[in-house]
């Protein structure tokens, strides 16, 4: 029984910490990206984005991203969205590779990525 419920502790701590790490991970890779020149996509409402935001960020929210005019971003340009939680820009990177955008990375949300940002550290 005492071996039983160990294991279940252990399951339980590495169900609480892997999202974590792998959110970090996801904002690191991101920030590598931005680094490298991608375009930054804020994916969340222009309230939400006057809030703060990933300097040079362009706003094209989630709901909006189906339509915008993207003529200005080559098909094979890297592009990183985010939004608050990783949820909508998850939605909003599968529409661009839908759209044939090859190099699309979800970064997340916006907290872990401005905790990621190498220079913050």
């Amino acid at each position: 029984m005492i071996k039983r419920i160990m294991a279940l502790a252990v399951l339980t701590a590495s169900l609480i910490v892997a999202p974590q790490a792998f959110a970090s991970e996801r904002a690191q890779q991101a920030w590598q990206w931005i680094d490298s020149g991608a375009v930054v996509i804020d994916v969340r409402t222009e309230q939400e984005f006057k809030t703060g935001h990933v300097n040079h960020a362009l706003n094209i929210p989630v709901s909006q991203i189906s339509d915008a005019d993207l003529s200005s971003i080559a098909k094979d340009a890297s592009i990183v969205v985010y939004c608050r939680s990783g949820s909508r820009s998850q939605k909003a990177k599968q529409i661009l590779l839908t759209k044939g955008y090859k190099h699309v990375h979800n970064g997340g949300g916006l907290q872990m990525m401005l905790s990621e940002k190498p220079d913050s550290k």
